[in-house]
């Protein structure tokens, strides 16, 4: 069986190992995605990736479309 599973913090990354560890059979491929909403999101990245402890292991940059563009209001004036 295929599962997913998706981190957007420290706590979750850690959780998706227990995940993994407990809830996972020897044949089931589990893929991690990371997020951008984290410090350091890349080293944890390249880490994991080097340990192949999941089967993939990907990034998605979310950070900039969930977060509103500050520089448009920065240029109203009162």
């Amino acid at each position: 069986m295929k599962k997913v599973i998706i981190v957007q913090t420290p706590y979750q990354f850690i959780i998706s190992l227990y995940l993994k560890h407990q809830f996972s059979l020897s044949e089931d491929q589990v893929d991690l995605i990371i997020t951008d909403t984290f410090n350091n999101y890349d080293i944890v990245y390249k880490r994991i990736k080097e340990k192949n402890i999941f089967d993939n292991v990907y990034v998605v940059n979310i950070k900039n479309s969930l977060l509103p563009n500050i520089s448009k209001f920065a240029n109203i004036k009162k």
